[in-house]
């Protein structure tokens, strides 16, 4: 197959199927995210199909689509926790004693220092972003790509594990 016909051959094939791939992409990712899926199925097909493209049928392309979309979900997801890795170290840099100003660490008391300490990372961040910063659960939840009743779960849970040192802290006085 000379270059001519197959440069008509590729731009025959993505003509037909492109908004049917489109639509597909946009069954597993969102709709940012489509488009750059349904251009790199046509590119792996030029890729590893050049030679053959009359035998691509629609079923394969809808295939690879489906492998690219979830591909590109994954990555999707992995820099969702390298940004929120960065917010775990927002928390730990805004809940640490010597980053508050020094009226707040006067009004602290050492216990709670210790119950903050002890925290998981993630529901140190959810402290961070809610009671800190003052953001809502929902607003918290979209900035580490969590939802917001698993935001109110883990601030939830770092509260009363809070209160749970503060009645030992009471106690033991």
């Amino acid at each position: 197959m000379n270059a001519l016909a197959w440069n008509a051959g590729l731009t025959d094939l993505y003509r037909l199927h492109y908004a049917a791939v489109l639509s597909h992409a946009k069954r597993w990712v969102d709709s940012s995210l489509a488009e750059d899926v349904a251009q790199d199925v046509f590119f792996r097909v030029m890729k590893y199909k050049g030679h053959e493209l009359e035998k691509v049928s629609r079923a394969y392309l809808l295939c690879i689509t489906r492998n690219t979309a979830l591909t590109a979900r994954v990555s999707a997801s992995r820099r969702a926790k390298v940004d929120r890795t960065k917010g775990e170290a927002i928390a730990e840099r805004e809940l640490s004693p010597a980053a508050r100003a020094p009226e707040a660490r006067a009004v602290w008391p050492a216990w709670l220092e210790a119950a903050i300490a002890t925290l998981p990372p993630r529901q140190r961040e959810i402290l961070a972003l809610t009671e800190l910063r003052g953001l809502s659960e929902h607003q918290a939840g979209r900035s580490l790509d969590i939802s917001r009743s698993a935001v109110s779960a883990r601030k939830l849970s770092a509260l009363s594990q809070i209160r749970i040192q503060a009645l030992s802290a009471r106690r033991a006085a």
